[in-house]
């Protein structure tokens, strides 16, 4: 209810990011206004602050009623809730700020002892921020998805925009962002929570697995028909039993997973494996592309 991955009302980050707890100021800032001459400075229009955390958590609380109708409840809070605190922050921390510096510039018998209070405090803001990220691991956290093969993209995205893509390797997930071509199912889009979607995930994928390890060309040919197969990405390594073995998403499909593995551990040599040379249509350190029609005029 709190802070769980996909449910939790409150993102990780947000509760790790010390500095974004200045936002909980703003309010007191507000209200203390006539302390703070910045504050004056603030429109209407910041009451949208406010209107979106309550937009957040009616849509928070409705997606568990609707569980998961609106996917997950967290998608509401995690990145809206953030952006809110980012925001609330750094206006408090420019208000207080502003704020003591026009405290200690007030003519007073005591005005060196404001002056000295003000930089301690301004200093400890300041160094809270420049300091804090090194405490930190991966500061700042944006959840951006990185993709490194860019001439595996560079490769799909130049085939024609029918073409759909299959593959075990983790790496097919980002095909779609990256060459804008569509892809056979991915650990990325196997999500169980929609039941009638996830059981064609699941056919998809014990299928894929099946054929990719199969030492009938037929079995593989089929397969390809009846998804409509352009290319088969194949990790360099997937023809090892540790891969299968290490692969958590894989081994969710089973007996297609355990059947694979006993294949591999005792010799038996997928078709696929025998075809990497000559139906590839693209080579890389890692993966390899197989040109589905090669596969489909082959003969073994």
């Amino acid at each position: 209810w709190v802070t769980r991955k996909r449910s939790g009302l409150l993102p990780d980050p947000l509760l790790e990011d010390v500095p974004l707890y200045a936002g909980l100021l703003l309010p007191l800032v507000i209200y203390y206004r006539h302390a703070f001459p910045l504050a004056q400075k603030i429109t209407e229009a910041i009451k949208v602050l406010p209107r979106i955390i309550l937009t957040s958590l009616f849509m928070f609380a409705a997606a568990h009623v609707m569980l998961f109708r609106l996917h997950h409840p967290n998608r509401y809070t995690q990145h809206s809730l953030r952006i809110v605190f980012a925001i609330a922050a750094g206006a408090s921390l420019a208000i207080i700020l502003d704020g003591l510096f026009g405290w200690a510039r007030r003519p007073s018998a005591r005005a060196l002892v404001r002056q000295a209070t003000a930089v301690m405090m301004a200093a400890i803001i300041i160094i809270l921020l420049v300091r804090f990220p090194r405490f930190v691991e991966s500061f700042p956290d944006a959840k951006y998805r990185v993709g490194n093969a860019t001439s595996l993209y560079e490769f799909f995205s130049h085939q024609p925009k029918d073409a759909m893509v299959a593959s075990l390797s983790q790496e097919v997930r980002n095909i779609p962002t990256f060459s804008k071509r569509s892809i056979l199912v991915a650990r990325e889009y196997a999500l169980a929570y929609h039941t009638r979607y996830y059981s064609q995930m699941q056919e998809r994928a014990s299928d894929l697995i099946v054929a990719h390890y199969s030492p009938d060309l037929a079995t593989l040919q089929n397969f390809i028909r009846k998804y409509g197969i352009t290319f088969l990405m194949v990790d360099r390594k997937a023809f090892s039993s540790h891969y299968i073995e290490r692969d958590s998403w894989m081994q969710q499909y089973q007996p297609a997973a355990a059947e694979a593995l006993d294949k591999i551990e005792h010799g038996i040599i997928p078709a696929l494996s025998r075809l990497m040379t000559t139906c590839a249509v693209f080579e890389g350190e890692e993966y390899v592309v197989l040109s589905s029609e090669c596969i489909l005029n082959s003969a073994m």
